[in-house]
Parts: C-alpha cells; sequence; structure tokens
C-alpha cells in the first residue's frame, strides 16, 4: 500500500509537506511545490486516510451542500455539477441535501461530521442557529447578493425587449410562488427598467401550468408587447399558449425565459433566454469553502459583467430577422 513518505519521497519533500498540502493547507506552500505533491500521489494511487483526517481535523472530507426545495434548474445543476468536480480536485466529497430536511440534515451534520456545510440560497434563522451550534463551518449567500443577482437577470431581459422594438413589458411569473426569494425581485428588476426607459408596463402575468386560463391570459394582451419570463419553463408555457391563441410570436408579441435551458432551442419558435455563468460563482464558492470561517458569506454578486450573464438569442424576440443580443 503507497504510503505518504512514499509520495514526499517520490515529489522529493517532507512527509510533513505532503501531509499540509493534502489536508487542504496548500496556502503555505509555493504552488510548483503543491502541484509536485499532487502529481506524485495521482502518480502513486495515494489517497490520505479518512479516519484519520477526520480524527486529525475533527472534521471529514464530507462537503454538504444544500439546495433549495425548488425546481432544480440548469443553473443550479450547472453549479453544484462544477462545484463537485471542483472540491473532488482537492480530496473533498460533495453530497447534497435538501435544505428543508431539518432534523435529518442535523443528524448527518452529527454523523457524517462534515468539514463544511454550503447553502446555495440563504437559510431561515432557525436552520443556520441549529447548524453553527455544532460549531459547523457554514457558507451562505447572503440576501443581497440573492436580490442583487436576480435584479441584474430582470433588467438583462427588459433591455434585450426594449432593444429589439418591444413597446411595452409584461412579467411572466409562475403561479406557485415558492421560488419568491428569485421570482419577486426578477420580475420588479424587469419592471421598473421598462418604467425608467418609456416602456409601457403592464400587469403581472400569472402562469398556471397546464391551465387554459392562461391561453386567454395571453390572447388578450396588446400587440407589441415584451414578456419577461420568471425561466425558461415559464417562457415555454407562455409561448405554447401563444401559438394556441393564434399570436405572431415575434412579430406582434416576444417571449423571453431565463436559465438558457436546452429545450429553448429545439422549442418553435426558438426561445431567448439568458445564459447565467456558473464558472466564477464555483471558484469563489470553493475560495470560500476552503479559507472561509464559519458563517462565511459568499461574495455579493451584483454586477452583470462579473456574474457573466448574457442573453442568447432565439427566434422568440427576433423581429428583424437578424437576431440581435
Amino acid at each position: 500500500m503507497v504510503s505518504s513518505a512514499d509520495v514526499a519521497s517520490h515529489a522529493g519533500v517532507s512527509r510533513s509537506t505532503v501531509s499540509q498540502i493534502l489536508n487542504g493547507h496548500e496556502e503555505r506552500f509555493v504552488a510548483d511545490t503543491v502541484a509536485r505533491v499532487r502529481e506524485s500521489a495521482s502518480t502513486l494511487g495515494y489517497r490520505p486516510s479518512t479516519a484519520g483526517r477526520t480524527l486529525r481535523r475533527g472534521t471529514s472530507d464530507i462537503v454538504i451542500t444544500l439546495v433549495p426545495d425548488m425546481a432544480f434548474s440548469r443553473y443550479f445543476r450547472d453549479l453544484v455539477g462544477e462545484l463537485t468536480r471542483r472540491l473532488a480536485g482537492y480530496g473533498y466529497t460533495n453530497l447534497l441535501r435538501l435544505a428543508s430536511s431539518g432534523a435529518l440534515l442535523e443528524d448527518a451534520v452529527l454523523s457524517l461530521r462534515p468539514f463544511c456545510v454550503v447553502a446555495v440560497a440563504p437559510l431561515p434563522a432557525e436552520q443556520r442557529s441549529r447548524l453553527t451550534r455544532h460549531r459547523v463551518k457554514l457558507i451562505e449567500p447572503t440576501a443581497d447578493s440573492v436580490t442583487s443577482t436576480n435584479v441584474a437577470i430582470g433588467r438583462l431581459q427588459a433591455e434585450h425587449l426594449a432593444k429589439v422594438g418591444y413597446r411595452s413589458l409584461v412579467s411572466a411569473l409562475p403561479e406557485s410562488l415558492a421560488e419568491a426569494v428569485h421570482v419577486l425581485p426578477r420580475a420588479e428588476a424587469a419592471r421598473a427598467w421598462a418604467g425608467e426607459h418609456g416602456m409601457g408596463v403592464l400587469p403581472t402575468l400569472s402562469v398556471p401550468f397546464g391551465s387554459p386560463a392562461v391561453v386567454e391570459a395571453v390572447r388578450a394582451l396588446p400587440s407589441g408587447v415584451g414578456v419577461a419570463a420568471y425561466n425558461d419553463d415559464v417562457a415555454l408555457a407562455v409561448l405554447g399558449a401563444a401559438i394556441r391563441a393564434g399570436r405572431q410570436v415575434p412579430d406582434d408579441l416576444g417571449v423571453m425565459g431565463a436559465d438558457h435551458s436546452h429545450f429553448t432551442t429545439i422549442s418553435m419558435p426558438s426561445l431567448t433566454t439568458v445564459f447565467l455563468d456558473v464558472t466564477g460563482m464555483a471558484d469563489e464558492m470553493l475560495r470560500a469553502i476552503l479559507a472561509g470561517s464559519p458563517a462565511s458569506p459568499l461574495p455579493d454578486a451584483g454586477h452583470v459583467a462579473a456574474l457573466g450573464f448574457s442573453v442568447v438569442p432565439g427566434e422568440s424576440t427576433d423581429r428583424g430577422g437578424a437576431r440581435s443580443g
């Protein structure tokens, strides 16, 4: 069996250096030393003793990521996937739990002794208190960062709809507001931008999935309106309703979603959406996990350029026959 002494000999460093680097303290060493140790460990097939490391540190190599009890969009899937891959590179295993799992989550924390618990959405105060009283390193976004992210998306939607020539805007929201922390700031931001830039702002459109009522609501919309839907699911429901109502998309009705789901390119017409780049956020989350102290907030994500959000034009807003971003 390969030992840390074998890795140290192969890399030309001490066993202490190997132990520190492979136990999450690589910031103490120059990049070349870190690279040699990791390459040697990989070449020799060395895996540090999980039990021994847990005893030394008081925590395991497990990170628990709490996902909100809501539709698991492409953005969240990609974010969790990127974070999982990054953590694996540092020897950590990422386990997913629903943030709403309550006492089961507390049991998992006590039994698994995770290195860190990461929330991708702000936690209720009671749940945060339950975790921190067990001295768990908790990383979560601030409420302000979640709001600013959704404000950026809503404003980007409104700006695009105005740019391609729609004279008024309506926000389309899911009938259920289980995701209100994301839904409401996004819709309010789109409406605010439209009002500030001379667009007409129509009453919000509630979209009950699978109900004929949405067809009649879309039929009643005036010509020249752009629909800023909360996400691609809502946008596709509006698009389907528009087709059933005999509306001409995009000539007299534009539809735009967010999340850049895989269905946007196969719908007829294809759907304009917002691409949410998760790479930067996954990097920030990893840095917070490796270096953060308990109850560390994730960085504020308020600027569109920093977030890497961008419009992905589709036929659903292509009024001029040439897509405009």
